[in-house]
């Protein structure tokens, strides 16, 4: 996938999580509809005679397992390798595919078989390689060489996961808007009275928003200059509101970009909400997420799902039912079936809930945070997603010191499994911020 294009892929990403339809899959078939999680096809129970090198994994990144293959086959020939950029797949699917990736040998490494003709200058080279998926969980090196012929295998039209320092420190700010960067909200904090104003011109012209900016925090918050995250949903084609209004949770919703509104309840009982998120991944299927009652570090949260367009809404279960009741830091859904429930990292790590089911059960994801960024990176943010493919931000949190980098994880099986895509170290992230600003 060509740089321009991942950029574009990226931004239709940003687009509030929009529908799950219509994205072709690497093997060439067409992306099953909303709901419809269907696993990748099972080939030969044995790898393919002649392999370099075989893994078992149930790795959901075709680069990360590329990178253990790669790391496997110098280890054979005597050698050690470290692999870097570039880093892209370009052909195929998780049936078969081939991919490049970019390395760097150790000064001792001998003989590299044939890393030796990838070899660009000393010990760095980039390798093309084909991979051919067997029976469960496993993966064979079959080619590798500087250039490996894609045959028959149709394009890549998965992510590119191989993040720059700078594309991850922008794509942490799509992701955390989670819209159309054509739709803007502020507080109007200038104003005697302050209201929510929304553009969906890029800032062209603003429109006065139907809510006070206090209603959109909890109570014990005060108006700042950003709305608490989630509260508001802004695409071309729906905004939301979502607010405490007494005892009960509402939503306000408009589909002419602000021209009328429509005032929905949520919930009949929401008192002392504190997290609070919406949004609609689709024209009628939509989320609302709140959490209350908070002791200490624990609170309770309610999910609630709309597949009328915000008219009426209907609850569903929540990780409460397995016990898991600490402070909810992120909410979003991305079809009927499919959704993610992020919580304040555990013992350091990234707390992230998925749900296949339409919230009916809900099981905890696993992300593995390489062991230098264990107790650092831990506040795993809503993914984004494109498909089934998608991008997972973890950062620092509100108090680290580098609260707007994050490190990036990537699925293409619909967010069942997370692999790390982008570990571009803060400093470089900072350093790049930095140059920006001037």
């Amino acid at each position: 996938m060509k740089r321009g294009r991942w950029q574009a892929w990226l931004l239709v990403m940003a687009l509030a999580a929009g529908s799950l339809t219509g994205c072709r899959q690497g093997d060439g078939g067409e992306v099953p509809p909303e709901g419809a999680l269907s696993s990748p096809s099972v080939s030969a129970a044995q790898p393919p005679e002649g392999a370099l090198a075989t893994v078992q994994t149930d790795s959901a990144g075709l680069l990360d397992i590329a990178k253990q293959l790669l790391t496997q086959y110098a280890a054979g020939q005597g050698a050690q390798l470290t692999p870097g950029y570039p880093r892209n797949v370009l052909a195929g699917g998780r049936g078969e595919y081939t991919a490049e990736l970019g390395f760097t040998l150790s000064a001792d490494a001998g003989t590299p078989g044939l890393l030796a003709g990838c070899l660009d200058e000393g010990q760095s080279g980039t390798a093309q390689m084909r991979i051919v998926r067997y029976g469960t969980d496993g993966y064979a090196l079959t080619e590798l060489g500087e250039l490996v012929e894609a045959g028959d295998l149709p394009p890549y039209d998965g992510p590119d996961y191989a993040l720059s320092a700078a594309q991850a420190d922008a794509a942490a700010a799509q992701a955390k808007r989670g819209w159309d960067g054509r739709c803007q909200y502020r507080t109007g904090l200038y104003q005697r009275e302050p209201t929510l104003e929304i553009s969906y011109n890029g800032g062209l012209e603003w429109v006065k928003g139907p809510l006070a900016v206090a209603k959109l925090y909890s109570p014990d918050q005060q108006a700042q200059e950003f709305v608490p995250s989630g509260a508001v949903w802004v695409t071309q084609e729906k905004t939301a509101l979502f607010y405490q209004d007494g005892e009960e949770m509402k939503a306000l919703l408009s589909s002419d970009r602000g021209a009328s509104w429509e005032e929905r309840t949520v919930a009949s009982s929401g008192a002392g909400s504190r997290f609070r998120a919406i949004g609609f991944w689709s024209d009628t299927g939509g989320y609302a997420v709140f959490s209350a009652g908070r002791t200490m570090s624990q609170e309770g949260c309610s999910v609630y799902l709309t597949a009328d367009g915000g008219k009426t809404w209907q609850p569903t279960a929540t990780p409460a039912a397995q016990g898991k009741t600490s402070l909810v830091i992120g909410a979003r859904f991305v079809s009927e079936e499919v959704g993610f429930l992020c919580y304040r990292p555990e013992n350091g790590l990234p707390c992230l809930y998925r749900t296949a089911d339409g919230g009916d059960s809900w099981r905890r994801c696993e992300v593995a945070l390489p062991a230098e960024y264990e107790g650092v990176y831990g506040a795993v943010q809503p993914p984004i997603f494109d498909g089934q493919y998608g991008l997972l931000p973890v950062t620092q949190g509100d108090d680290g010191d580098a609260a707007e980098t994050a490190l990036w994880f990537a699925s293409d099986d619909w967010g069942e499994h997370w692999s790390l895509c982008s570990d571009s170290f803060p400093d470089e992230l900072l350093s790049q911020r930095r140059e920006n600003l001037g």
